[in-house]
């Protein structure tokens, strides 16, 4: 049994969307957690729970994206998980496909989709490929994540790279990457007052220079990771030092 957690805040106009494609797939969850944590969202609790009985809305004061994954892996009553985010939404054989796996850790490839334009055809659409997914959209055994955790430090900033690399690090658990499944990662230009992410934000790269440093004896050794970061520490590298290797020194 399988179980999705979505963390919603200040996503309101967006969660229903993830919510049906949850309940739309070919291999029904057996529960689909949904922690509300501003007004607006506490308006749709019974909206989202008449939606099916499978759904569940906790209603609770704002906390940070890593409280409140936590938060809802401890109310799932099912031994595999997985999260999605609230303004994403995940296609009808998503869960199918990645249940066919035997692995702890099951990766999918992911769609990134900006806002405007949601009413393309999937494709049309240019698809990404890495290693992992932008963010904790995988399918995982609830002791993998519990194992793991989500450092708050690097929360808004590197708290889901931090969790893949601590992952890789441990190599407890077989980790699978399944690139023909996939889920639509919404991309929105950024608006503090609609409670997005702070991901183009010049503290949201130095979180993830911090926790890619945390990291530094895994990526010297020459691990596969995402082309977007990549990209992006690139300029920052060459900030701060000539090489990786003097920067570790």
């Amino acid at each position: 049994d399988i179980s999705v957690l979505i963390p919603c805040y200040n996503q309101s106009k967006y969660v229903k969307t993830a919510v049906s494609s949850c309940l739309k797939q070919t291999q029904k969850p057996k529960q689909v957690l949904v922690l509300l944590m501003d007004n607006d969202s506490y308006n749709i609790k019974s909206e989202l729970e008449s939606m099916s009985d499978i759904v569940k809305c906790y209603c609770e004061p704002q906390m940070n994206v890593c409280k409140a994954r936590t938060y809802l892996a401890e109310k799932c009553k099912t031994d595999w998980l997985i999260f999605l985010d609230a303004d994403d939404f995940i296609l009808r054989d998503f869960i199918k496909k990645l249940d066919e796996s035997d692995a702890a850790v099951v990766c999918p490839n992911h769609i990134n989709l900006t806002s405007k334009e949601l009413t393309l055809n999937i494709n049309e659409l240019q698809i990404e490929s890495g290693t992992t997914s932008q963010n904790l959209t995988s399918l995982m055994h609830r002791d993998v994540f519990f194992n793991i955790g989500l450092k708050e430090e690097f929360c808004l900033g590197g708290e889901d790279f931090d969790f893949w690399l601590s992952l890789w690090e441990k190599k407890k658990w077989k980790i699978d990457y399944i690139k023909d499944v996939y889920y639509i990662y919404v991309i929105k230009t950024l608006d503090i007052s609609d409670g997005l992410s702070l991901s183009h934000t010049e503290d949201f790269y130095n979180k993830l220079f911090t926790c890619l440093s945390y990291h530094k004896k895994l990526l010297l050794e020459g691990v596969e990771y995402s082309p977007f970061l990549k990209d992006k520490l690139k300029e920052k590298w060459a900030l701060e030092t000539s090489t990786k290797e003097a920067l570790y020194k």
